[in-house]
């Protein structure tokens, strides 16, 4: 964990209803789906109250 506060917590906030100050911002791998093809991924995404929001592909894990 780190103690920078998340820069879009506020935001956070006021679209889910949960206080700013109990988001974290995440990070985990993946196997998706893309094209038909397994694809090995890096992914984060915003979590506060075992709620997962935002999840995105922040890079490819497979590419040489």
């Amino acid at each position: 964990g780190t103690d920078m506060p998340i820069r879009n917590a506020i935001f956070l906030e006021n679209d889910y209803n949960i206080p700013a100050n109990k988001w974290q911002k995440i990070r985990g791998e993946a196997i998706i789906l893309e094209s038909g093809k397994k694809r090995r991924v890096e992914i984060h995404w915003y979590e506060a109250e075992n709620q997962k929001v935002k999840i995105k592909v922040k890079r490819y894990l497979d590419e040489s």
